[in-house]
């Protein structure tokens, strides 16, 4: 039907809610850094989270430790099979870790020079070693806990950083800058 506001076009629509399935197993490569028993503690799990989120917490433990051997380009890919006898799926992992990144250089930025000195110093991440981006994201609130120096001067900052992976060379440039 035609008006002003547009065409209508009348019709019906009808869900028919599909057999729910709940996860049977999870297979990663034997080379994988996560082992089974960790893959089992998140999906058995007596917590009230549902099934859906615990799988996807696995994916994202797996993309975690490949991230921290420098492996930022790693791509996960789950196969499922479902096994309509038994109301399971079962999902077999096929993991691409890509190349290994390296730390090119670190810069603090917007700091002191007798910040920076100190940063530097409690940093161990050397250009040449695997990136690890985790590391990163923490260095900061471990240098608040750690050093008493730091401490007082990181009291009040916030931290950011940019980091530049080069996919032709497998490096990474850091930026790390900090704010009142």
């Amino acid at each position: 039907m035609a008006s002003d506001s547009g065409i209508q076009v009348p019709f019906t629509l009808a869900v028919t809610e599909g057999r729910q399935y709940k996860i049977g197993t999870v297979s990663l490569p034997p080379d994988a850094p996560v082992t089974q028993a960790e893959v089992d503690k998140i999906l058995n799990s007596q917590s009230a989270t549902p099934q859906a989120v615990r799988l996807r917490s696995v994916w994202a433990l797996v993309g975690h430790r490949y991230h921290s051997k420098g492996n930022i380009d790693c791509k996960i890919t789950p196969q499922s099979a479902f096994n309509d006898a038994t109301g399971t799926v079962s999902y077999t992992a096929m993991i691409d870790p890509g190349p290994v990144y390296h730390l090119g250089f670190v810069k603090f930025d917007n700091v002191s020079d007798q910040v920076r000195s100190l940063l530097m110093h409690d940093w161990t991440l050397m250009p040449g070693d695997a990136f690890d981006e985790s590391y990163v994201s923490n260095f900061i609130v471990q240098a608040r806990q750690k050093d008493p120096v730091l401490r007082p001067m990181l009291a009040d900052v916030k931290e950011s950083y940019d980091a530049k992976a080069d996919p032709e060379t497998h490096q990474v440039n850091l930026v790390i800058r900090l704010a009142p």
